[in-house]
């Protein structure tokens, strides 16, 4: 027989539906109570700025610390101190909370709004701000401007792909300087220090973009043509394979219907151009610009990405 542990009762709770009920209810009174919580760390942000500072500012006093993006006011660091004790966080979760939501309330002011009207959840307003900390003022008012509507609901990618938009319209520099970043910190590490009796070896690597194309493309066709040949392993197993038939410059599996005179020459794939314009009526009578999204255009042997553009307006 088994025996279940007993559940304390709930008041009012004496079926199914009463008790997912109380759980929608506690999970609501939860994200208003961190709602509350968000405007009192806003109330307190403000309450401790530089000028709450008294006495000479140098090393031997309490000093302001930075906290939210570029333009929001530095707050005195023992503030952080309290804030965090008050909240139970350790001094560093404290600052962090405290600088995400100093980004909320003084930089992403479309979504405050939201969030002090009820309609965002705190943990969202705070998923928005960890994203647009290292942005420039203009940056940042872009990115509330055209996430506020959807704050509610937006998931990371779509964030992550607008911030980057930001980037390229605003900090033109910045953005360049982390694409260089990102361009030297390619690399292929193939571990076979760590081969045991298993026989398998564990290989990461971060690519060009246009490479990762043609190297998702190839292995996608070789790992297909082994399906075709009577290759019963799974997917993931056949694009394993097919990562080495490439190392060994096997582009195709022979067939039985070759040409004679030996296998046919194989011609890299090609790719079709992809360019997402976005154009007003205003940027086609040359009053505005419109800009260019991502897309790809052949040359000798190679793909390149085309960077994202706004054309001077006429």
């Amino acid at each position: 027989m088994t025996f279940l542990p007993d559940v304390r009762p709930l008041d009012g709770c004496d079926d199914p539906a009463s008790v997912l009920g109380y759980a929608r209810d506690r999970k609501r009174a939860a994200a208003d109570a961190e709602r509350e919580v968000a405007k009192a760390s806003a109330k307190w942000l403000s309450m401790h700025a530089t000028g709450s500072l008294v006495g000479p500012v140098d090393a031997w006093h309490e000093r302001t610390l930075p906290l939210g993006g570029e333009g929001c006011p530095e707050v005195a660091e023992f503030a952080v101190t309290e804030y965090a004790a008050a909240l139970g966080l350790s001094p560093e979760s404290g600052r962090t909370r405290l600088a995400l939501y100093a980004e909320g309330f003084y930089r992403l002011t479309r979504c405050w709004d939201r969030l002090e009207r009820g309609d965002l959840e705190a943990w969202r307003l705070r998923m928005i701000a960890e994203r647009t900390l290292c942005l420039s003022p203009a940056a940042a008012a872009f990115v509330d401007q055209h996430v506020a509507s959807v704050a509610h609901k937006i998931g990371p990618a779509q964030l992550l792909r607008l911030v980057e938009e930001a980037k390229a319209r605003f900090d033109p520099d910045q953005a360049e300087a982390e694409r260089l970043a990102a361009a030297e910190a390619r690399h292929v590490d193939i571990d076979l220090a760590a081969v045991g009796v298993a026989g398998t070896a564990h290989v990461d690597a971060d690519l060009d973009l246009a490479d990762a194309l043609d190297l998702e493309a190839a292995v996608a066709d070789v790992a297909h043509q082994l399906l075709l040949a009577g290759c019963t392993e799974s997917l993931d197993i056949r694009r394993s394979m097919a990562l080495g038939l490439l190392a060994r410059g096997q582009l195709t599996l022979p067939s039985n219907d070759e040409p004679e005179g030996g296998a046919a020459p194989q011609v890299p794939p090609t790719r079709e151009v992809v360019l997402h314009a976005h154009v007003s009526a205003t940027a086609v009578t040359g009053a505005a610009a419109g800009r260019v999204h991502q897309g790809w255009m052949q040359v000798p042997s190679r793909w390149w990405v085309c960077s994202r553009s706004r054309p001077e307006a006429s």
